[in-house]
């Protein structure tokens, strides 16, 4: 609400609304915020959001520090030390989708071609250029989860890669029509440990967090059991077998339950129990 009625303040100039925006300051929340103290654990994130959403209005209408510095403390906290994982956010979000760049201004069709994330790679046609050819960069996301390396190919050849993961390859060159470009970019196996808990975490497969399959809803169960994994943590790949035919699904047995467990991405899971974080022993 307060951003709303900061926003009819910059719309009309009437200032009753902006003095409506302001009683709307949450001190309980906000005081702390502004002394650069974190007090934010146990808080429903969604409801604290809107109220420095409203600080940061303020400050861009009325330049008014204090609002800015809520924000921008609040913004560092959150990012940093009350972040868990979601499936994708910033440096992992997925920017690799089937698509079709029309730019008109410079005459150019670009078109994208990927299955990603059940592929991780994905190719760039240059299907129409004005004139047949242009001079540009190209700029490719260098993924931050691709530890191990890109690949990266121009018509078939192999492109030298100097960058690092979160970053950007740029390939700068004279562009022709039919040019294709294809990047590479090999998922691995890791673990996001909670901020408040060293020894329990996701486990991610590049950008992706995996779920645990626990069980069908429709099977009638009030509670499930949660497995804690027995298997090294340091070496994942040794306990966690992809299964054959089932894009980013892995299996493993290295658990305190009987039987298989089955990991699959979060994103795919409905209609049944399932888990993110585990304990490991």
């Amino acid at each position: 609400m307060p951003e709303v009625f900061y926003n009819i303040y910059g719309i009309t100039g009437d200032s009753r609304h902006k003095k409506l925006a302001e009683l709307f300051y949450h001190k309980q929340i906000l005081n702390p915020l502004a002394a650069q103290k974190d007090s934010l654990a146990g808080l429903h994130v969604n409801t604290q959001i809107p109220k420095v959403i409203g600080e940061a209005r303020g400050y861009e209408l009325t330049g008014n520090v204090k609002s800015r510095d809520i924000a921008s403390f609040f913004w560092d906290a959150v990012v940093n030390h009350h972040s868990y994982v979601t499936g994708g956010n910033s440096d992992r979000e997925i920017l690799f989708v089937a698509s079709v760049l029309d730019w008109k201004e410079k005459g150019i069709t670009l078109r994208q071609e990927t299955v990603y994330p059940d592929k991780s790679s994905t190719r760039l046609i240059f299907d129409g250029i004005a004139g047949g050819e242009t001079n540009m960069s190209v700029y490719l996301r260098y993924p931050s989860w691709a530890v191990e390396g890109v690949t990266v190919k121009v018509n078939g050849k192999k492109q030298s890669v100097h960058k690092k993961p979160g970053s950007y390859v740029v390939l700068d060159r004279v562009w022709k029509q039919g040019d294709v470009v294809e990047m590479e970019m090999p998922m691995t196996l890791h673990i996001e440990y909670m901020p408040d808990d060293s020894k329990k975490g996701a486990i991610m497969y590049g950008p992706i967090v995996l779920a645990a399959e626990l069980g069908k809803k429709m099977e009638g169960k009030t509670s499930v059991k949660v497995p804690a994994l027995t298997g090294n943590p340091e070496n994942l790949i040794s306990w966690l077998k992809p299964v054959d035919g089932m894009p980013l699904t892995f299996c493993t047995a290295a658990t305190d339950c009987k039987g298989k467990l089955f990991l699959s991405p979060l994103f795919r899971c409905n209609d049944q129990y399932y888990t993110v974080y585990f304990d490991f022993k």
